[in-house]
């Protein structure tokens, strides 16, 4: 009987944080270099997370915060091991909505 090839998956963990909205609402979506896509919706807490396997990925996240003005946020990408503390894989820690409370933006990391 011939094995299945099990692939490895890691958990990667965005959070989207600010300290001038009082409502967060937003999606992050992940693309590998297959161009295969998986989005997630954040939490009420500004946290999502995915497993994912080994490669290349290109992340986007699309967030909505109230009231509706600019504001300053950043978002990380962390791959959560099964023991020990999360390691960072990228951190934007400088971006901003527009008037509208709302921003897109896009980094890229590997796992």
């Amino acid at each position: 009987m011939a094995k299945k090839n099990v692939e490895e998956k890691f958990t990667v963990r965005f959070t989207v944080k600010s300290s001038s909205n009082d409502s967060l609402s937003g999606m992050i979506q992940t693309e590998d270099q297959d161009e295969r896509e998986k989005r997630v919706l954040l939490d009420d807490s500004g946290v999502a997370e995915v497993d994912l396997p080994s490669g290349s990925y290109t992340f986007v996240w699309a967030v909505k915060m109230t009231p509706t003005q600019r504001h300053r946020y950043s978002v990380k990408a962390e791959r959560i091991p099964d023991v020990g503390d999360p390691v960072e894989l990228r951190k934007r820690p400088n971006e901003q909505t527009t008037t509208t409370g709302e921003d897109v933006g896009f980094d890229t990391f590997t796992l």
